[in-house]
């Protein structure tokens, strides 16, 4: 964890760098790895539309939890593509970070008509 709060502090930039597919390397190398901790202290530097992607795409559903609460706008997020987050997710096979999408949604969305 210190080591990755080193490189934030040496150039807080780092977080916006985008990998081949758009996604936020390092949000992605996160959430792949399951590190809850660096994910939020990446987080916490940048709230960006790649790093829904990137959680997503990692299959974490922790870390999807955790930007859905702090950010009500995910679901219209788009990454380089125009991919929506159920665009991503469902493309890569990622099922169970699909079902807690479309659940989240179902609920919030059902509970305001």
């Amino acid at each position: 964890m210190a080591f990755v709060q080193e490189f934030m502090d040496r150039d807080p930039l780092l977080v916006f760098g985008e990998g081949e597919y758009g996604v936020t390397d390092m949000f992605y190398a996160a959430a792949r790895g399951g590190n809850a901790e660096v994910f939020g202290l990446l987080l916490d530097h940048a709230m960006s539309p790649t790093a829904v992607h990137a959680a997503a795409r990692g299959g974490s559903v922790e870390m999807l939890r955790e930007l859905i609460e702090r950010r009500s706008d995910v679901s219209e997020h788009l990454d380089f593509r125009g991919s929506t987050v159920l665009h991503a997710v469902a493309g890569r096979g990622q099922l169970e970070v699909t079902d807690v999408w479309v659940k989240y949604f179902q609920t919030r969305y059902l509970l305001t008509l």
